[in-house]
């Protein structure tokens, strides 16, 4: 099983960072919330991936679908999951503070 090896660190605070393996079948929604759950944060923010490799890049951005919380839900409907998987042809997803290596 193909499998991604992400090195995550958050700019600013050093030497802090968490290495997240995720199988790549898994969306860029289970991606944030392996950070969150690395981190220990309780997932209270919202998220943008970048799948241009350039940070704040609005053209290639995959980010937290409108109306909806940092907990996947819509005004208590069910949980909607992304059909954006890790491995979409040859492209690595990125974000501001994570690098993605294959396994």
């Amino acid at each position: 099983m193909k499998t991604y090896t992400f090195h995550v660190s958050i700019p600013g605070t050093g030497r802090v960072w968490r290495k997240i393996e995720m199988k790549a079948d898994q969306t860029l929604e289970d991606l944030h919330f392996a950070i969150q759950r690395a981190y220990g944060w309780d997932a209270d923010h919202l998220y943008s991936f970048f799948m241009s490799n350039q940070a704040w890049d609005e053209a290639s951005e995959y980010r937290l679908p409108d109306g909806y919380t940092p907990w996947g839900n819509l005004a208590g409907l069910r949980r909607r999951k992304s059909l954006l998987r890790l491995a979409p042809k040859n492209k690595r997803p990125s974000c501001a503070s994570c690098m993605a290596t294959r396994t």
